[in-house]
């Protein structure tokens, strides 16, 4: 999969060159996408700065991906970082993104899809009450149009959450928004890890013209080598605030050892009756060797 030279002969600075695995924040703008044996990747360089104490800089310029299904295909893709930790367990961080693709798997029917991201996040752990963490996130973006891409090609993007959690449990709330143009065009990040978002049956994979309010539950507990993982989302459009539908998603993982996980998941999307049909049920049984 990558093939990259790495050279870190300055102090606080790495610079790799190659074919490689870009993770950029959270993975919601830019990441590899690896739900499948195949990641995609990304060609070109990539330098990181440590320099000044708890701060990381980093800047990448990319020409061709390779996605999950094996194809290859020119980009002209920018990445900036910039993230400092206050006090350990905190990050706050800066990111642009410049994606100058015409037809970049975004299903928005414009000639030329193109755009740049700036954006601010915050995310940390803000507390302990006996052994129970209290993990929290806020992020906001703005998408707009880049190179030529069309002049409807903008929106903001809005993430909080926060919630409860030990080794052995989780309880949080979220909430994103994915904004619209006034009914012209929802943001959009084709160069995203779709399965990590908006849930499991991707029906939300390309967002709505009218853009994309998903309110969600998470929960989590561990038994021993038994993990139990569930989501519950609710759908609004950003635009008219119409009712998008409801989806719960639900797994049950087994260490069998610590490199063989048995996975058993199941989604189920039920569309608003204001929206057009279109239920999904999936459920797929995972068995994953890491080596």
């Amino acid at each position: 999969n990558q093939v990259h030279l790495e050279y870190s002969g300055i102090d606080a600075l790495r610079v790799r060159l190659g074919r490689q695995v870009v993770r950029l924040e959270n993975q919601r703008w830019v990441s590899d996408n690896d739900f499948r044996q195949i990641p995609q990747l990304f060609d070109g360089v990539r330098a990181t700065w440590t320099g000044i104490e708890n701060t990381e800089m980093e800047a990448g310029y990319f020409t061709r991906m390779r996605n999950t299904s094996g194809m290859t295909r020119e980009l002209r893709l920018t990445t900036l970082r910039a993230a400092w930790n206050p006090r350990a367990g905190h990050s706050l961080g800066a990111y642009g993104v410049f994606h100058d693709q015409a037809q970049n798997g975004a299903f928005t029917g414009f000639a030329d899809s193109s755009y740049r991201v700036l954006g601010l996040r915050a995310e940390g752990t803000a507390a302990h009450w006996g052994g129970i963490e209290v993990p929290y996130l806020a992020e906001a973006a703005q998408q707009r149009p880049y190179a030529d891409g069309d002049y409807r090609v903008r929106g903001k993007y809005l993430r909080a959450g926060a919630g409860l959690a030990t080794a052995a449990w989780t309880l949080r709330f979220d909430y994103e928004l994915k904004g619209s143009n006034r009914g012209r065009y929802g943001v959009q990040m084709p160069l995203t890890d779709f399965y990590a978002f908006n849930g499991w049956t991707l029906h939300f994979f390309n967002t709505p013209r009218e853009g994309l309010r998903d309110r969600w539950l998470t929960g989590r507990h561990s038994w021993g080598p038994v993990t139990l993982y569930a989501e519950a989302h609710r759908f609004r459009s950003d635009f008219g605030h119409f009712d998008l539908g409801r989806e719960l998603d639900a797994g049950i993982t087994y260490a069998i050892t610590p490199d063989l996980l048995l996975r058993l998941q199941h989604a189920r999307y039920d569309a608003a009756r204001s929206a057009p049909p279109g239920d999904v049920r999936k459920t797929w049984l995972t068995l994953t060797s890491t080596f």
